[in-house]
């Protein structure tokens, strides 16, 4: 029972045609959240029934942001006669609060403040007889309600969607002599070979419960799956073409009228990959201040798959990895092969 915003009473469950009496809803195990009684329960409705029948969602906004970024960088730097060599290690950690629209994504929206939202600084799902009598009627020291969301930090403060907890590269440039044949010097001399090496740990990604399954209407980006198994990943984290990288029934759909209990947002950590890139590259005197450079660039020399996160849908190839980085179509191991000639003047 819920005050009806006109000084009497109301059932949810009668509203929510549930059932056909207040005799019988008293009677009924039958939850009271369900799709059909959200604007029943939406905040506005529970304060004045005459004027929340014409209101919708909710939606918090926030102007401030906070992120942070904490690394070690080691760099080892080598150079010989025609060969410099550069590596760099980073070991990093990024946190970042949520943002987009509305601004505090990582929280279901306050659509039906019943359960994700304070109300005049109580805890979530307080009952309305905190601040009406039986009547409907403000209590003592109650004038009128003030909703905020709660647990921001919980909700709100994650890993950045970007962050790679671990990056190697290596650069490495070396320069053909110049040799004293004159047809090898001819053939041979000024190329310069180049090569990148690069490789990173997976970003973060969440795994998502699928719609509305907590019954609050509008956004429900923070409403994420529950976490059933400790280790998530399936033997080994197979990276392939088509590989399910998440263990089955490693996540199921939180519960109808409910949010996950274990699992937040950007907390399972995708695949990682490594990539190497080279060039081949010879300028050709012309005259003083004129030069021609020919050049060969390859990308993904070894024509390896690079895969992207997982799908993270429940419903849809859950945990498959379907796409690849830089790859069109989906899991297309790429080699990109490109010839240039430049006129410098």
């Amino acid at each position: 029972m819920v005050p009806d915003g006109a000084g009497g009473t109301q059932s949810l469950l009668v509203a929510d045609g549930q059932v056909a009496t207040l005799a019988a809803a008293k009677a009924s195990a039958s939850p009271c959240s369900s799709a059909t009684s959200l604007n029943a329960r939406r905040i506005l409705s529970l304060t004045n029934a005459a004027v929340g029948q014409y209101a919708s969602s909710l939606d918090t906004f926030e102007a401030g942001n906070n992120a942070q970024y904490n690394g070690l960088v080691v760099t080892v730097r080598r150079q010989a006669k025609g060969l410099t060599l550069n590596a760099n290690y980073t070991w990093s950690h990024c946190v970042n609060d949520l943002t987009g629209n509305p601004a505090l994504t990582g929280m279901p929206n306050v659509d039906t403040g019943n359960t994700y939202t304070s109300i005049n600084g109580q805890d979530p799902g307080t009952p309305s007889t905190a601040f009406f009598d039986s009547n409907g009627n403000w209590l003592p020291g109650v004038s009128g309600l003030r909703a905020a969301p709660v647990h921001q930090q919980d909700w709100n403060r994650v890993n950045c969607s970007t962050d790679f907890r671990q990056r190697f590269t290596t650069t490495a440039i070396a320069e053909v002599p110049r040799f004293s044949n004159s047809l090898m010097r001819t053939a041979l001399t000024g190329w310069s070979v180049s090569s990148i090496i690069r490789a990173n740990t997976g970003s973060y990604m969440t795994i998502a419960s699928g719609g509305d399954t907590a019954l609050i209407g509008g956004y429900t980006g923070g409403q994420t799956a529950v976490q059933k198994q400790a280790d998530p990943y399936s033997p080994g984290r197979p990276s392939g073409p088509r590989a399910q990288y998440l263990a089955p029934g490693a996540f199921v759909a939180a519960t109808t009228g409910t949010l996950s209990p274990n699992h937040g947002k950007f907390n399972i950590v995708g695949p990682g990959f490594w990539q190497w890139d080279a060039a081949l590259s010879r300028n050709f005197q012309i005259r003083e201040g004129q030069r021609v450079q020919a050049r060969i660039d390859m990308y993904n020399v070894t024509n390896s798959f690079r895969p992207r996160n997982p799908s993270t849908s429940l419903t849809s190839n859950y945990s498959l990895i379907t796409t690849a980085v830089g790859a069109a179509p989906s899991n297309a191991l790429n080699r990109d092969v490109q010839f240039a000639l430049k006129y410098f003047f």
